[in-house]
């Protein structure tokens, strides 16, 4: 956290005239503003960079402390007209013999008198009890003031910083059991009096709660940094990230998604198939005439709802899938032709070993060596045809002969 005493006392190690160092950058440059730039644009963009650069957030870092130097010497010229414009004409050289004769009044620091970026006078009322500094125009800067304009009372305790941490659990852990885990954090803090940074180590449990999605951030509160001047410790936050399943999809609201593979007559008939859920398999019944990309909704079958509490589950939504053979028997080929040309309104047409067979007509395989066999394979197909289609050789046969009986017993 910011530490503004800290800073003081590093600033009183400074030379009175002139606060950084000799090094000379274009001062536009340094706060990332044009030459045209307004008093507003100057204060914002050094208010941004003061905060990114200051040495109580970037301890032991001497680039940082370098940047926030230069931000300041260059604030303290572009801020104040005259400096500003004596800057635009000559250069750092013109800015350097400025300082050097001591002028003072307006041509001196921005931060006297009505050059104060914070407002007139000390923001804060009550004037000068501050550690100040002796800027290039001989006028006082209340450094205090300025840190406190930016980061608060500088007295005040001050919360430790937040940390960042990590997780992984398995996809299972996150949408129906959740998990204990524990994190084992690393952290700098350094000593108030000594200045002196140590490493401290500490082991945190963090409690992963069923229904957390891949990306989300858990706030564990109290396990941050340490606090200064009694402050609390800060918090930590830790990223979760959920490992995939090769069946179960999820999505942001629990339910989970799966696709299920039906054969053709159970889409075609309807039936039942085991479904795979995190709960375990569950009997689905398939609905006659399903197609694929059906929908199939098992209610609180899902994963845990996260938000709005209280356990609710998410459903299952199996998407069906035809699963479509590839390799047929003889059988199963004739008789899927069969059935089309039955869907189609065609005849029939029958096939017997390969061979294409019509009613009515011989197949080729009914040679005078093979003529029983191959007629009793076409009885045998025929007659399950009949069956279904109502075409059976088997069947019209013994029709006729009930009718032959029915004849002879009305002429008796």
């Amino acid at each position: 956290m910011y530490n503004t005493q800290h800073t003081i006392q590093r600033l009183k190690l400074l030379p009175s005239r002139r606060l950084f160092s000799s090094r000379k950058r274009d001062y536009y440059d340094i706060l990332g503003v044009t030459k045209g730039a307004d008093k507003k644009d100057i204060k914002k963009q050094y208010f941004q960079l003061a905060k990114r650069y200051h040495p109580d957030t970037n301890q032991g870092d001497s680039a940082a402390a370098e940047k926030f130097k230069e931000a300041t010497e260059a604030y303290e010229v572009l801020s104040d007209d005259d400096s500003r414009s004596v800057y635009d004409q000559f250069g750092h050289d013109g800015v350097d013999a400025k300082n050097q004769g001591g002028g003072g009044g307006a041509g001196g620091n921005p931060f006297g008198g009505g050059g104060n970026p914070f407002g007139g006078g000390n923001p804060f009322g009550g004037g000068g009890g501050g550690f100040q500094w002796q800027g290039g125009g001989g006028q006082n800067i209340n450094v205090e003031d300025l840190f406190g304009e930016i980061f608060g009372n500088p007295n005040a305790p001050r919360k430790g910083p937040d940390l960042q941490a990590e997780i992984s659990v398995s996809f299972m852990e996150a949408a129906v059991h959740g998990a204990e885990k524990d994190i084992d954090i690393s952290f700098n803090t350094q000593d108030p009096r000594t200045g002196q940074v140590k490493t401290e180590r500490r082991s945190v449990v963090v409690n992963v709660p069923p229904g957390v999605t891949d990306g989300m951030n858990l706030r564990v509160g109290g396990q941050g940094g340490e606090g200064t001047r009694g402050g609390p410790r800060g918090d930590m936050f830790v990223r979760v990230y959920v490992d995939s399943d090769p069946y179960f999809e999820r999505a942001q609201n629990g339910d989970i998604h799966v696709e299920v593979l039906v054969s053709v007559g159970q889409a075609i008939l309807g039936g039942t198939v085991d479904v795979r859920t995190v709960y375990g398999d569950v009997e689905l019944k398939v609905p006659k005439g399903a197609q694929p990309g059906t929908k199939l909704l098992m209610r609180g079958k899902g994963g845990v709802r996260i938000r709005g509490g209280g356990g609710a589950r998410g459903d299952q939504v199996v998407h069906l899938k035809l699963k479509i053979p590839k390799n047929l028997t003889q059988r199963q080929v004739d008789l899927l032709r069969a059935f089309q040309d039955d869907v189609d309104g065609k005849e029939p047409v029958m096939f017997v070993g390969g061979s294409e067979r019509v009613e009515g007509t011989a197949s080729p395989l009914e040679s005078e060596a093979g003529e029983k066999e191959a007629g009793e394979k076409t009885k045998e197909e025929k007659g399950w045809f009949g069956g279904i289609f109502g075409r059976s050789d088997d069947k019209e046969k013994e029709r006729e002969e009930v009718e032959d009986m029915a004849k002879k017993e009305s002429t008796s």
